[in-house]
């Protein structure tokens, strides 16, 4: 990490959907950057960055990695995220303090949807990104159909700045169409490993094409620049030297998405990457600012990205380790930390002393006495920090935006084998959901279970798995359930007075309260009350109307477009107290809302189905059923594509079903659309 300026610095992750070859990728990065001596392979489960026994047993990535490597005289801080849409919040917390971002492309696939949702969120948070389209040595990879698939699904200009030489399993290097150069690897030399590569001139049968995909790209840059449009347009030599910059500036703008090309697996095209992280990603010097808010006025201020000013952090990853403890990671946006001082979390208002500093790489760690602006670092000692929390300098107080962290659609019950075991299953339990924000646990008394819920089978599979393998505890649970909510569909004004007698004293109070429907996926709370009515009695009446917002009358299950009005009140000094309006609310909301036309509402998923031709007809007959809309079937290289939407109810072990109708030859991927009403 430079010590002055930040202009040789990156903060990069690594994205693509499932299958694509990410950590294959992020694995090369580390080998050829020195930073491991020896190529771990997925397949073998010896990868550097899946470092989680699970991840290593199904293939899978499952937690987003932070690691970091010297990339010539570049200093990058790398993260590996997950692929699976059960892990999502991974990817968004990951991409919420990176500079830039690697999205990998499978050479057979193209865009996927999942691609798609990672590019969407890359949109909203303005990353600036380069593609890799990886892959090329297999049976069925063509660059051209991968470049009109991205063309067709993303709106901003793209142009490839490599193309493959060799086709399927002949594929042995890259054309550089900047420089006009072949870089060739001699992959059937015995003990190759992709450290040496040869650079020469192009061969005679790819000159046509280089020449035409050239032209192409400076067509599609000459748009962003009069000089190269006229250079262009008169047909000067266009040196790299002029090339390059642009393309850094308009990848920084997210206007343009440069595609480079290989095959991470085969040890071809990584190096030409890592050039194009440091040449077309940014600096944090390049984003310049970020914006925050002043926590009383909520005004908008811009945070300037500088070692000198005063502390600020975002806490984006919360993690339990067995002998370290509770580890916080951190992106410094603003000032320096250093161990031993302390700040202020803005959200729970408490100070918090930084007692150790780690730079991470994967599950090891390298301590260090200070951090600054750009660091990615892991921190121990904040004992009340979580997911998305701020962390600032006490006199200069800032709220960044917080991590969006979609609700969970999926429960299960769980219950630990043995009675000794149980507090500490649910103390364990309460760790693992500060470190995903997306499980959630609950207690049903009226059982005596406790409740998990999550965003998919997959993830509360993975949490199972890790409570016997990593703490030796083995548990019984139920099926997945859904996790319905209720609304209503009609508005209720109710008015009650309560006079009660406990002992020899008489206590008394009134409400007057509305329900009505909402548009929005929440619970708004309204309170107004006469000036006279105490402030802790208020608070009681907003504490009661949020624990009835958990817990619905009609079926139990949590509220959502609704809105509950205090409207109206009386209050007497000598006979009320905060109790009776416990009483009060509890009995008003429960009686509007059964009186309101309640109804239950059901999570609705998107889902995706790739398979041969011969069984569309099959799976669209086993799909038909309530809710189920069938939105679209199109052509995907030599598969069909089934898009449609489902209740998630349906789904429950949909693979195993698909896999029989279609001898195997089917796969599906789905995530959460929408609540809708319960069809029956």
């Amino acid at each position: 990490m430079p010590k002055k300026g930040m202009e040789k610095l990156r903060n990069l992750g690594i994205f693509a959907h499932i299958d694509a070859g990410k950590t294959p990728l992020s694995e090369r990065f580390l080998f050829y950057c020195g930073r491991i001596h020896r190529i771990g392979e997925v397949h073998d489960g010896t990868t550097a960055l899946d470092y989680m026994e699970q991840e290593r047993q199904r293939g899978i990535t499952i937690t987003s990695a932070c690691t970091q490597v010297k990339w010539k005289d570049y200093s990058l801080n790398l993260i590996d995220t997950p692929g699976h849409i059960d892990f999502t919040v991974e990817v968004e917390r990951s991409m919420r303090v990176l500079d830039g971002a690697v999205l990998v492309l499978c050479g057979i696939g193209g865009v996927e949807t999942q691609t798609e949702v990672i590019w969407h969120q890359m949109d909203l948070l303005k990353v600036p990104r380069i593609g890799f389209i990886n892959k090329l040595d297999r049976t069925g990879a063509e660059i051209s159909r991968v470049l009109k698939d991205i063309r067709d699904s993303f709106p901003m200009d793209s142009a490839l700045l490599h193309y493959p030489i060799g086709h399927e399993k002949k594929f042995h290097g890259i054309i550089d169409l900047i420089s006009r150069k072949a870089v060739t690897w001699e992959v059937e030399k015995p003990g190759f490993n992709g450290s040496q590569y040869h650079v020469g001139d192009i061969p005679e049968e790819y000159r046509q094409k280089a020449d035409y995909y050239r032209k192409e790209l400076l067509e599609t840059l000459s748009y962003y620049d009069e000089k190269l449009m006229d250079a262009f347009i008169e047909g000067k030599e266009i040196s790299p030297e002029m090339i390059e910059p642009i393309i850094r500036r308009e990848v920084i703008r997210c206007n343009f998405f440069p595609l480079l090309c290989g095959s991470a697996l085969k040890n071809i095209g990584t190096q030409p990457v890592l050039d194009g992280v440091v040449k077309y990603l940014p600096s944090p010097e390049d984003i310049h600012y970020i914006y925050g808010k002043e926590p009383h006025s909520g005004k908008k201020i811009a945070i300037e990205l500088e070692e000198e000013g005063p502390f600020c952090a975002l806490v984006f990853k919360i993690v339990t380790d067995i002998h370290k403890g509770k580890l916080a990671y951190i992106r410094i946006y603003r000032g320096s930390i250093n161990a031993g001082e302390t700040c202020l979390n803005i959200n729970t208002g408490k100070s918090e002393r930084v007692q150790k500093i780690f730079l991470m790489h994967a599950d090891k760690e390298k301590q260090i006495e200070k951090a600054i602006s750009g660091s990615i670092v892991a921190v121990t000692g904040l004992s009340s920090a979580f997911t998305g929390n701020t962390l600032c300098d006490r006199k200069n107080q800032v709220v960044l935006e917080s991590i969006h962290l979609p609700e969970p659609v999926i429960s299960i019950t769980v219950e630990s084998e043995t009675v000794e075991d149980k507090g500490k299953m649910e103390k364990i339990l309460t760790r693992m959901t500060d470190e995903d924000p997306t499980l959630r646990m609950s207690y049903d008394e009226d059982n005596d279970q406790t409740i998990l819920s999550g965003m998919g089978e997959l993830q509360l599979e993975v949490l199972l798995d890790r409570l016997k393998r990593d703490y030796g505890i083995s548990v019984r649970s139920g099926t997945p359930q859904v996790n319905y909510k209720e609304s209503i569909s009609e508005e209720v004004r109710l008015e009650e007075e309560l006079d009660h007698t406990w002992g020899n004293k008489s206590y008394w109070g009134q409400l007057a309260i509305k329900v009505s429907p909402a548009e929005e996926d929440d619970v708004s709370i309204d309170i107004n009350l006469p000036a006279d009515f105490p402030g802790e009695i208020v608070r009681q009446i907003r504490k009661e109307l949020e624990n009835i917002t958990r817990s619905g009358p009609y079926e139990g299950y949590a509220l959502t477009r609704i809105k509950l009005s205090v409207e109206d009140g009386r209050y007497d000094p000598d006979r009320s107290n905060d109790f009776i309006y416990h009483l009060l609310v509890h009995n008003l909301v429960r009686k509007a809302i059964l009186q309101a036309d309640p109804f239950l509402l059901e999570p609705i998923m998107q889902v995706e189905i790739t398979t041969p031709e011969d069984f569309v007809g099959t799976i669209i007959n086993d799909l038909q059923g309530p809710s189920v809309v069938i939105k679209e079937i199109k052509d995907k290289y030599m598969m069909k594509l089934i898009h449609a939407r489902a209740p998630l109810k349906r789904m429950f072990g949909y693979i195993t079903r698909l896999r029989s109708l279609t001898q195997g030859r089917a796969t599906f991927i789905m995530k959460y659309s929408h609540y809708a009403p319960v069809v029956k």
